[in-house]
């Protein structure tokens, strides 16, 4: 996100969860920010959106790697963000989420498993989640929103990635790795690939 609104540069941080979710806010005024969409959902910048530009997942040996004028800054976790980060890594393999994030979300899809993970695309608002588990037996191709797809899992950071295989303006898409209940919690009208569509 470019953290520019109004020709004012904000400053961002995590503020809490909503929908089970991180959510930003901004030093400045304490408005509330969506972290996928970028849309103001609370406070005196209600109502604007920041540019949202393609983040993928990714490890800092691959960025030094792929770009040797790369710099790269490593932070160090503290000691509760390290804790919680292995309490998330452990709630997506076992399929179960801590009770801190049960509490801050209100289940309104059925149509997955909560905790299902998975590529997430949107394009305006229009979304699909590609279920991580149809991924690993190979790359799904197609054509989605006008726009020529390849989703696969990437050989070397092992996390779902689109690529935009279509000529013309269209040379990159958003998309987050995510768990179902999150996703849908911004997109509840996404789509959901299956084998059969």
């Amino acid at each position: 996100m470019t953290p520019i609104v109004r020709g004012r540069k904000l400053t961002f941080a995590a503020y809490g969860l909503y929908q089970g979710l991180s959510l930003l806010a901004d030093l400045e005024t304490q408005s509330y920010w969506d972290h996928i969409t970028g849309e103001c959902i609370h406070g005196e910048f209600l109502g604007e959106k920041l540019e949202v530009r393609p983040l993928l997942h990714t490890r800092a040996d691959l960025v030094e790697k792929e770009n040797p004028q790369a710099r790269v800054a490593i932070s160090k976790l503290s000691r509760r963000r390290d804790w919680m980060t292995r309490i998330m890594q452990i709630a997506i393999k076992k399929k179960w989420l801590p009770a801190t994030f049960q509490r801050q979300f209100k289940r309104t899809d059925e149509r997955l498993d909560a905790v299902e993970m998975g590529l997430s695309i949107w394009h305006g608002k229009e979304a699909k989640f590609y279920p991580e588990r149809l991924l690993e037996a190979g790359p799904i191709r197609e054509t989605w929103q006008g726009i020529s797809l390849t989703i696969r899992i990437h050989p070397a950071t092992k996390i779902p990635v689109a690529e935009v295989q279509s000529e013309g303006k269209e040379k990159e898409i958003l998309q987050v790795h995510a768990m179902w209940y999150g996703f849908v919690a911004t997109f509840p009208q996404a789509e959901i690939y299956s084998e059969e569509s």
